[in-house]
């Protein structure tokens, strides 16, 4: 990575001061799989470590950003306003190679009435994908912003910070015009911003913030177009030859079968509310007390829908994978991949915490969280992307949104974070021999217990429960059971 800053800084007046900047970012990426791995990606369903690395390899990768910025801020008379108003401008750039399945992936899974290991013995997989074609491509977006705003001292025990920031983001364009972003610019994201602190009676403070802030539409996300036709395509092949994959299948005709990826035309940036609420005191001379909640909701995370799936039919014995194609509605694709805002998050928190001040050469502090983090199969960092775009899948094409509220991947119930340092104590005499082992050192650390995350299990097999209707992976189970949910 290379980073270069420039900045100017000029005191206008007393009360006023200007800030101008430039910065410069490249980031280049060579992943390339390790010189001995197998050739093609091997997968076994998951019960034995699989070969070679993941499908997204090799990524050649450089990404430069040039950014403009200035702010001018002014205090006026009394102090009891300091005003700030800002901008930037960014312009991004994305060169390079970057594919699913280039190198061709094998998958190896439950079926023909064998286990996944069976199946590798016997040299039957049940799919095999690749992609092919010319993916070297160069995409170009700019995105911006203006706020302002305002600290204001209303009382000497009561201080309000507001503000509005504006920022947009254009479509990413292709140099070459091989490919065409259907999207159109972010052009209307508006992020109020709203806190306080107050000082109440009998030594309480009270802090309150809230904002909506906006994220960017990953690069990760909008470059997938690339491995769409005219000059792309990825094939998705039920029951290959393991000799032959691609038997049957013309590399010559850019009109073949394949699985394309369309980003929807409304796609927009993502966004979260934030908000937060704290009370602290010092309930004795050296410690303070904290009392807090956090939470968040986030609106339109990045989501792909996988359509186009084989369906079932009436006579159960044609449900087989080399059935797959013939049983998709549409017969020019194999799976049709959407990506669409498709989720939204929840997060809420409780915090407790207590900070003990320098003590005798000891300082620590404890700090408990309660919370909950949920979602409807789409966390804050899915970008609808590589594993983001098949993990998980909906156990039926017509009805993606229904009942896929639960606890996020990442939830933690409980966490308990202890730290701590701890200054040794001073010999007086510097010329004492153990004035050198211990003077000067000072030892400290911490430690986090924290509660486990949530078992999110994915099965080869669909819900119907006659077998693999579609050929995919990573279907959510049907749960016959229902008093088992929230066991341990």
């Amino acid at each position: 990575s290379h980073r270069s800053r420039l900045t100017y800084w000029r005191a206008i007046s007393p009360a006023t001061e200007l800030s101008l900047g430039f910065a410069f970012n490249r980031v280049k990426s060579v992943l390339l799989p390790e010189p001995n791995a197998v050739g093609p990606r091997v997968r076994f369903g998951f019960q034995i470590q699989e070969l070679g690395p993941e499908s997204q390899f090799p990524i050649d990768r450089a990404q430069n950003t040039f950014r403009w910025g200035a702010l001018l801020r002014r205090q006026t008379a009394g102090g009891r306003h300091q005003l700030t108003v800002g901008g930037d401008i960014s312009r991004f750039q994305l060169n390079g190679i970057e594919t699913n399945n280039q190198r061709g992936y094998y998958h190896f899974s439950n079926n023909f009435g064998r286990t996944a290991i069976e199946n590798l013995l016997y040299g039957t997989p049940s799919s095999y994908e690749l992609t092919i074609g010319d993916v070297a491509r160069g995409y170009r977006n700019i995105s911006s912003s203006l706020f302002i705003a305002d600290r204001w001292r209303v009382h000497p025990h009561l201080q309000i910070y507001y503000g509005l920031r504006y920022a947009l983001e254009t479509a990413p364009v292709e140099v070459n015009a091989l490919d065409q972003i259907l999207y159109r610019c972010d052009c209307n994201n508006f992020s109020p911003r709203l806190s306080l602190a107050y000082q109440g009676p009998a030594g309480w403070v009270a802090r309150a913030s809230y904002t909506v802030s906006f994220a960017q539409i990953p690069p990760v996300t909008y470059q997938q177009i690339r491995n769409n036709p005219p000059h792309a395509r990825n094939v998705l092949v039920q029951n290959p030859d393991l000799v032959d994959p691609l038997r049957g299948i013309n590399l010559d005709d850019s009109q073949g079968r394949y699985s394309p990826i369309f980003l929807s035309p409304d796609l927009v940036s993502p966004y979260v509310h934030q908000y937060n609420f704290t009370l602290e005191k010092m309930i004795v001379e050296r410690s303070m007390l904290r009392l807090g909640y956090v939470g968040s909701r986030t609106i339109k995370t990045i989501n792909a829908f996988i359509t186009n799936r084989a369906e079932p039919v009436a006579d159960l014995s044609q449900i087989r994978i080399d059935t797959v194609d013939q049983r998709r509605p549409d017969p020019r694709y194999y799976d049709v991949n959407y990506v669409v805002n498709g989720g939204i998050a929840y997060m809420d928190a409780a915090r407790v915490s207590l900070d003990m001040r320098l003590a005798r050469g000891l300082a620590w502090g404890a700090t408990y969280t309660f919370g909950k983090a949920l979602d409807t199969g789409s966390d804050y960092a899915a970008t609808a992307a590589n594993n983001d775009l098949t993990s998980g899948r909906h156990q039926w094409q017509y009805d993606s949104y229904h009942d896929r509220k639960a606890l996020s991947t990442f939830d933690s119930t409980h966490a308990m974070q202890v730290h701590y340092s701890y200054d040794f104590p001073l010999v007086s005499d510097p010329q004492h021999w153990l004035a050198r082992l211990v003077n000067g050192w000072q030892v400290s650390g911490a430690t986090l217990l924290k509660t486990g995350t949530p078992l999110t299990l994915y099965v080869g097999s669909d819900a119907p429960g006659f077998g693999n209707v579609d050929g995919g992976p990573s279907d959510r189970p049907n749960i016959l059971d229902p008093s088992i949910l929230g066991a341990t």
